[in-house]
């Protein structure tokens, strides 16, 4: 089915998922006010055209299928009321007088959606989309104990005539030789064999643009790890035994190059000097993307628009919405997604190519293959031949391609890691809020009793990353 507003393609479902045009009921004419259907070009009834024309258009189809009276002072009926030609008409007189020029009725026919007209209308509708998705997040951020406590209390009274009731069962069975298993509440399964970890493998540059695309919350530059964990930044080792804290201005978006530190507080962007502990701050931004020789990609939290960092200045390179981007180091090419379609541009701004892609998310771009997000799970479209398959078919929130597959998170708060060899899904762990990838092993948080950081496995191994770090 074709949206009549937006010209979205989509099938099952009486609602279109793009601009949220509902198709559950009938529309009538403008005109003469009968029932009309969706798709008709003109009104069964009276003959109005239905879609978009010039005037010039609408006022031949009137004065060539009309017949009207040529007498001044006979009233015409139109939309059922009665009109005469007098200074208070309320409607004018349709006539068509040698010496008077032919009047035209005032009526509106019925509104197309133009994309390209009124892009800002959908580009709200997609922005109430996305502060709805990022609603689970803030709502969770914005969480206190104080909140949690009549919850505690009502545990502990539980938990109290619950063990006065045990308590007795023990003391009556007291000579019995009876053996208990010490149980764990921790939503996450951990593993008893998973107490060290040894991470061998670097991120590929899918996996950091990955990353950064949710707050990217760990660097791995072969020798050091650096974690931003409770709002401070550690550094360690690839076994994570050593451990050191930095006191910088901000824990996500981490990137390091040099002696410099790159870290965000919120929606600001710094450089932190690892050898005479300056800050200085760089700009502001929504999303970032580090690509090399302190250059960075980054969106803004006002418009979304995208600029380049580079030589201590900030260029725009596009001055409108940017739902999505990536870097090819190999090309030195920016793609971006603006809704209707991919665009590749180098760094000076200057387009290169367009693919007509309704992108609204995060995508990657890994050779010739593109993947992004629809409403369908996971597309991969191929650059060099435009074919296309749905590669993950699940509704999700976000993802990122890793060496062996794709690691993403779904709608039911699921952390979940599909395999492309065979094709099959696992689920690491649920009630996830975001995750990165730190080499071979995932590393998410979740909110039990507070914000809590783990680390796994793509097969559902899982540790506490304060038992590692301890």
């Amino acid at each position: 089915m074709i949206c009549n507003n937006c010209g979205y393609h989509f099938k099952n479902s009486l609602t279109c998922p793009l601009c949220g045009q509902s198709y559950k009921k009938k529309k009538v004419c403008p005109v003469c006010q009968k029932r009309i259907h969706y798709n008709q070009i003109r009104c069964n009834n009276c003959g109005n055209p239905l879609i978009k024309q010039s005037t010039t258009d609408v006022s031949k189809y009137y004065v060539n299928n009309h017949n009207f009276p040529k007498n001044n002072k006979t009233t015409v009926n139109y939309n059922n009321q009665k009109t005469t030609n007098s200074s208070n008409q309320k409607i004018r007189n349709v006539h068509t007088n040698s010496k008077s020029k032919t009047k035209i009725p005032s009526f509106q026919p019925l509104e197309m959606y133009d994309y390209k007209i009124g892009n800002e209308e959908i580009k709200r509708r997609f922005e109430e989309a996305r502060n709805a998705l990022n609603f689970r997040r803030d709502r969770r951020k914005k969480k206190t104990n104080k909140s949690r406590i009549p919850n505690i209390i009502a545990g502990l009274t539980l938990l109290i005539t619950v063990g006065s009731f045990l308590f007795e069962i023990l003391i009556n069975f007291i000579d019995n030789d009876f053996s208990f298993e010490e149980t764990t509440t921790e939503r996450a399964v951990l593993s008893d064999d998973f107490t060290t970890a040894n991470i061998t493998e670097t991120n590929t540059p899918l996996e950091n643009a990955g990353n950064y695309n949710q707050d990217n919350h760990v660097y791995f530059n072969n020798d050091q790890i650096y974690l931003g964990y409770e709002d401070n930044v550690y550094v360690t080792d690839n076994e994570l035994a050593t451990i050191n804290t930095l006191t910088v201005p901000g824990s996500t978006s981490l990137y390091v190059e040099g002696d410099n530190l790159y870290c965000g507080y919120y929606d600001e962007y710094y450089c932190y000097n690892l050898t005479n502990q300056e800050e200085v701050f760089l700009f502001n931004k929504n999303t970032v993307l580090p690509i090399g020789q302190g250059r960075f990609i980054y969106t803004t939290n006002s418009n979304n628009e995208l600029y380049l960092y580079s030589n201590n200045t900030s260029t725009c390179l596009y001055d409108d919405y940017t739902y999505g981007f990536f870097f090819d180091a190999n090309s030195e090419l920016v793609y971006l997604a603006d809704g209707e379609k991919i665009q590749t541009m180098d760094l000076n701004g200057n387009v290169v190519g367009e693919y007509y892609i309704s992108c609204y998310s995060n995508f990657y771009v890994d050779g010739s293959l593109l993947y992004y997000q629809s409403i369908y799970g996971v597309n991969v479209y191929n650059l060099s031949d435009d074919s296309e398959s749905i590669q993950i078919e699940d509704s999700l929130y976000e993802f990122t391609v890793v060496d062996d597959g794709i690691v993403y998170l779904d709608d039911n708060e699921n952390l979940m890691y599909y395999n492309f060899e065979d094709e099959s899904y696992t689920e690491i762990v649920d009630g996830v809020d975001s995750f990165n990838i730190l080499g071979e092993y995932v590393l998410f948080n979740r909110y039990d009793s507070g914000y809590s950081w783990y680390i796994a496995t793509t097969d559902g191994q899982i540790c506490s990353l304060d038992t590692l770090m301890n």
